[in-house]
């Protein structure tokens, strides 16, 4: 009953075998801060294995469409074959299953647009794509957009060369996709002090651009 309105309820809803933790409740609560205008740009960080991809790139864009079928929706990542069998594959998946079907009856595929990195909403019009780092993104823009693993290894985030590839990528290309006022939220795991994340963060202690609301919960928390 609540799933349609509340997503930590649609998530237990979807993955009843995996109910929220506490954790998983708390990043429920900001990122509909974030579908409803409150946070603009927002970081989540977090050790792996902690489900963060789960919530924010699988979960929460199947959520956002359905509640918003008419617009368009971003998802990146550290390459085109990892965004799209790691998300645009699985989101279309909760987006075709029964149970999402029961909390949004009039929410469907559009039957000529199901590739995993680019399927579209029937009726609607609403739509959903993919982009690996570096990849373009012209004749695109969107009502939301995330960046989950901007770096495929650690070894990639420890390259200056790469840092900057992800950076400029991000800054110039990525984020000039956004319709006005559209969020914009990158989640990872953190291997650098100046990865994508600490840049933002950077950014943010400067007062540069729009603030970020910035998550960081570590394995082990004080």
């Amino acid at each position: 009953v609540q799933a349609p309105d509340d997503l930590t309820s649609y998530a237990e809803y979807m993955n009843p075998e995996e109910p929220p933790a506490p954790h998983h409740v708390y990043l429920c609560d900001r990122l509909t801060d974030m579908a409803e205008g409150v946070i603009p740009r927002m970081t989540i960080s977090m050790p792996p294995g902690h489900a963060k991809s789960t919530y924010a790139s699988r979960i929460f864009p199947s959520w956002w469409l359905g509640k918003n079928p008419k617009k368009r929706y971003i998802q990146a990542g550290h390459s085109q074959n990892f965004v799209e069998n790691e998300f645009g594959k699985k989101t279309k998946a909760m987006v075709e299953s029964e149970r999402f079907s029961a909390v949004f009856p009039e929410v469907v595929l559009a039957a000529d647009a199901k590739a995993a990195g680019y399927w579209s909403l029937a009726k609607h019009g609403g739509s959903y794509l993919t982009r690996g780092v570096g990849q373009g993104i012209a004749g695109f823009r969107a009502h939301m957009a995330g960046v989950d693993d901007p770096f495929a290894t650690r070894e990639d985030a420890e390259s200056e060369t790469i840092r900057n590839k992800v950076w400029d990528w991000f800054s110039a290309d990525f984020t000039t996709r956004l319709l006005p006022d559209a969020p914009l939220f990158i989640v990872a795991t953190r291997w650098h002090s100046d990865d994508l994340i600490g840049r933002v963060e950077d950014m943010n202690r400067k007062k540069k651009g729009l603030p970020w609301f910035i998550i960081n919960l570590p394995a082990i928390c004080v």
